[in-house]
């Protein structure tokens, strides 16, 4: 740790939103020991997995070229069958569509960021991811069409 230490000559510099902020550090601490143990994790994981997985299901099944790609409660919504796996692959209408599916699914109560990202978070039960895949897939299936997917 002596190598970011700022008094030092030579140190790294280290820029973050909580750096020091030992309440915010502390609660998270406190967080993870009695909130997302191993095992909350690894369900969360499951369950958010199992969310990916069921709505790419209901677009392809709607015939729709559109897919979630991501890990576990980090997703982002793509053009294409399959996820790109290089920037260079990401459907050019990719971002008109991100944008048009945030704007629906805020209409019916779903905040997603403009840019496409999808966060699920530990309190989301089974019944609150069913709800949000249904909007969800229903926003694209709507938007959809304005871009000839």
């Amino acid at each position: 740790m002596d190598r970011f230490d700022p008094r030092l000559p030579g140190a790294l510099k280290h820029a973050g939103t909580f750096n020091n902020n030992i309440m915010s550090m502390s609660g998270g601490l406190a967080g993870l020991r009695s909130s997302f143990t191993p095992d909350a994790a690894d369900a969360f994981l499951q369950r958010t997995e199992a969310f990916r997985a069921t709505v790419n299901a209901r677009l392809s099944q709607a015939g729709l070229d559109v897919c979630l790609s991501g890990i576990g409660s980090i997703l982002s919504l793509h053009i294409g069958a399959q996820p790109p796996m290089k920037v260079a692959q990401i459907h050019p209408q990719t971002m008109m569509l991100r944008q048009l599916v945030h704007l629906n699914c805020l209409g019916r109560g779903l905040l997603l960021t403009p840019r496409g990202d999808i966060f699920l978070s530990l309190p989301m039960n089974e019944a609150r991811l069913g709800e949000i895949a249904e909007i969800l897939v229903s926003a694209v299936i709507q938007e959809s069409p304005a871009l000839a997917i």
